[in-house]
């Protein structure tokens, strides 16, 4: 989650919630590797080394991490509602539930009934998350306008090569 994205959720929430209910970020699900591997391309492509010397190596899991990320759980199922950018859980109190379902309705949030987990959910593609790194500001300026000269760079390139062989 970046910066601009905690901030929306935190404001979001101030502006919706009315007591009791959890609101979460629905955000895209990636894999580590997957993140590793763009990001050397990336890196090294910007500072002039090549990516092949630079080999992600898999350390194995650590006391407190986890391979999955659950956002919501089985007794949940009943009390989650979403509007498409977030996710919101109802309190557990029927009467807090009925109030709040119809405000939250009201809201354009719709009931769903499933889990919501980093498994349930499609990766991201190494494309999509090259386009995270660019878009969100995680990576610093002169990174990102690098790597948006070569994506366009490149991109011209490929369209001159069609041209000549048509």
């Amino acid at each position: 989650m970046t910066p601009r994205q905690a901030s929306d959720l935190v404001l979001s929430s101030a502006i919706l919630a009315q007591g009791g209910e959890i609101l979460i970020a629905k955000m895209p699900s990636l894999r580590i590797r997957d993140l590793a591997v763009e990001m050397v391309r990336m890196l090294a492509t910007h500072y002039g080394w090549d990516p092949v010397n630079y080999p992600i190596e898999v350390k194995g899991i650590r006391a407190g991490e986890k391979l999955k990320e659950e956002l919501t759980s089985e007794a949940e199922n009943h009390r989650l509602m979403s509007n498409g950018r977030f996710l919101c859980v109802l309190p557990e109190a029927p009467e807090r539930q009925k109030h709040l379902r119809a405000r939250y309705q009201n809201e354009g949030f719709k009931t769903i009934a499933r889990i919501y987990s980093s498994e349930s959910e499609p990766p991201m593609t190494p494309q999509q998350i090259r386009e995270f790194l660019l878009q969100q500001d995680v990576l610093p300026e002169s990174v990102q306008q690098a790597c948006t000269q070569t994506r366009v760079d490149t991109e011209t390139h490929a369209a001159r090569q069609t041209e000549v062989a048509l």
